[in-house]
């Protein structure tokens, strides 16, 4: 997946409620909050820990268990031995998390 499109699979999956691209003046699509305060920019939850932080706790006791495999497997390089799920980037974190919600869309190259 491409960032803007796991971006907008994200903010759509924590309850933004409509998601609109305005055209090359808005620069990318924007979003309405869930609170109807109005549009702003989708956040490029690919890049920013901190978003993905507030993301993984909307998710629950089990999908979190599911999660952490997800995770594993995202970070996960064969041979390497240094592998620790603390360590990964927010855009592994945005990964697993679409992984396990069912939302991944895995490109043809992928």
């Amino acid at each position: 997946m491409k960032e803007i499109d796991i971006s907008i699979a994200i903010a759509k999956a924590i309850q933004f409620t409509d998601i609109q691209d305005l055209g090359p003046l808005a620069r990318g699509p924007r979003l309405w909050g869930n609170d109807g305060a109005g549009i702003s920019p989708i956040p490029n939850f690919t890049k920013d820990l901190n978003l993905m932080h507030v993301v993984e706790q909307t998710l629950s006791p089990i999908e979190k268990s599911r999660y952490l495999g997800n995770l594993a497997n995202v970070v996960f390089k064969p041979g390497d031995l240094s592998f620790h799920k603390i360590h990964a980037t927010a855009k592994q974190r945005a990964e697993a998390f679409l992984k396990t919600i069912g939302k991944w869309e895995q490109e043809p190259s992928e």
